[in-house]
């Protein structure tokens, strides 16, 4: 059990800012289909998504360095869940 959970922390660290691609052209295709088909303005799911892509790809970046900071990890994931945060603010409350 242990190997598989490596193996798969392995993968995860080398595909982690190409999940967050897919994920962003998903949502982004989603929010663009909505609006131009149907006149529904999704615009908060194109910005998550466009966010996740964003902090993936530097998450991706830092961790696949030799020697990646944990303090830059950390800053990378608390300024993500705060612009998270306000952008379900803004478009919700």
């Amino acid at each position: 059990m242990r190997d598989f959970i490596l193996i798969n922390n392995e993968y995860l660290k080398k595909y982690l800012g190409i999940v967050g691609f897919l994920i962003a052209v998903i949502g982004i295709s989603i929010s663009c289909f909505y609006l131009y088909f149907y006149d529904i303005s999704l615009q908060p799911v194109g910005d998550i998504s466009l966010l996740l892509w964003v902090s993936t790809m530097a998450l991706s970046k830092e961790i696949n360095k030799e020697n990646s900071k944990k303090w830059w990890i950390s800053t990378i994931l608390i300024t993500s869940l705060l612009m998270f945060s306000v952008i379900i603010f803004v478009y919700f409350l």
